[in-house]
């Protein structure tokens, strides 16, 4: 049975930097990344469905294009923590 999914607030703000980012270039592209985004991270079905975050052990990632979502679980929820571009340095998440 899956778990409900919760987002994080420094989550909901890297969506939204994320989405102004790509918004400048491209309004269609920014709708898109976003979109492909949320709907990888809500269709989470179980809480270790993928793989542990190498630098945060308590973590999993999801991988969706150069993003990495970052999520943990407890008790009954799934938590989106962080939303990161792969490019940079994982010392700086």
């Amino acid at each position: 049975m899956s778990k409900p999914i919760l987002w994080t607030h420094e989550a909901e703000i890297d969506i939204d930097e994320i989405y102004e980012y790509y918004f400048e270039k491209s309004p269609l592209a920014a709708s898109r990344i976003i979109n492909d985004i949320i709907t990888s991270a809500e269709s989470l079905v179980f809480s270790d469905q993928y793989q542990i975050e190498d630098y945060k052990t308590n973590c999993r990632r999801i991988i969706i294009r150069n993003y990495k979502v970052l999520y943990t679980y407890h008790d009954e929820f799934i938590y989106i923590l962080r939303v990161f571009d792969t490019r940079q340095n994982p010392v700086n998440m």
